[in-house]
């Protein structure tokens, strides 16, 4: 296994790899966790943003990681009338990590999806209450230094 590992960093463009292995599914991701950390500082990370909506704090904090080489973000909202993108259980399947904007997200979360749930290891408050609009200066900034050990 390792030496398809060395064939693989070697003979592909870092770009390459990273295409083939962001379309990932579960079988790729059970794979992945079988060889260790060997092939994940090529695959990027899966960022999941929750809030009440998904129209101005979540997709903000996605946004945050468009040009990232290193994450994926999506977004969505618990409230299924007015979010842009509810929540589903395929998002909380796609995701790696989840951060949800307030307690009230993650206990929804827990409460409607526990057998998804126990497979993350940490849902991720970031404390930003309901008071911005999307793209806001002061969200963003929020968003920067809740997200900082994140943001690397």
């Amino acid at each position: 296994m390792n030496d398809i590992i060395k064939n693989l960093k070697k003979n592909m463009k870092l770009t390459e790899f990273r295409k083939l292995t962001n379309n990932r599914d579960p079988k790729f991701d059970k794979a992945l966790n079988e060889l260790g950390d060997s092939l994940k500082e090529f695959v990027k990370r899966r960022r999941l943003f929750v809030c009440s909506g998904g129209l101005d704090r979540s997709p903000t904090a996605a946004e945050l990681f468009n040009d990232s080489d290193k994450y994926e973000a999506k977004f969505c909202g618990i409230h299924p009338i007015i979010a842009s993108i509810p929540l589903t259980k395929q998002a909380l399947e796609w995701a790696d990590e989840i951060f949800c904007m307030e307690p009230e997200h993650k206990r929804f979360i827990l409460e409607m999806f526990p057998l998804i749930i126990v497979k993350k290891s940490e849902i991720i408050i970031l404390g930003i209450g309901n008071e911005y609009t999307r793209n806001d200066a002061e969200l963003k900034k929020q968003l920067r230094i809740k997200l900082k050990n994140w943001l690397k």
